[in-house]
């Protein structure tokens, strides 16, 4: 037990000490910083700065910041399908259920509502996948995607009737 408080008894001195040459060593070191270098004075600031024009930088500006190749993108054939077919369709509604999953697609050329299901093709596009917000159209040319226009992600509610019990019913006699 002695022994115990004699090893405490000297980390109790080395800390004390270093402690206490810490609070030396600042001030010489602050001394030393405040005196300028010899060769900083002797550098010349330029006195403006000019941007170069954005042109130089337009091989930087064509590759994508946040792709891990950066390689620019290409417009292909199949983007442009997609943007037809999205332009074509407008996403109604869709129901996702146990029996299956369905959207009501209104086409551009025929006007009228289709219901649909997924692998039914309408239009020369086949119905790939039916999600909660989306439906992914595909053709020998590409894929698709035709969002709905205004989906809120909460579910719909039945209507509530003027009639229906709302609180509780508070007692005429009392």
């Amino acid at each position: 037990m002695m022994l115990l408080g004699l090893a405490c008894c000297a980390l109790v001195v080395a800390i004390y000490e270093e402690a206490s040459n810490l609070s030396e060593r600042p001030t010489a070191q602050a001394a030393q910083l405040t005196r300028p270098a010899p060769e900083e004075s002797a550098l010349s600031v330029p006195a403006s700065f000019e941007m170069p024009p954005e042109g130089d930088f337009a091989e930087v500006l064509a590759r994508p910041l946040f792709s891990a190749t950066r390689r620019p993108k290409v417009e292909t054939s199949q983007s442009t399908a997609a943007v037809a077919a999205s332009a074509s369709f407008t996403l109604i509604g869709t129901i996702i259920s146990q029996q299956g999953h369905y959207a009501l697609l209104k086409s551009g050329q025929s006007a009228r509502l289709q219901r649909v299901t997924e692998g039914q093709e309408i239009e020369g596009w086949t119905v790939d996948r039916i999600f909660l917000d989306r439906v992914m159209l595909r053709n020998a040319s590409g894929q698709a995607e035709v969002k709905l226009k205004d989906h809120d992600r909460t579910p719909a509610r039945a209507p509530v009737s003027p009639d229906a019990d709302t609180g509780p019913k508070q007692s005429a006699a009392r």
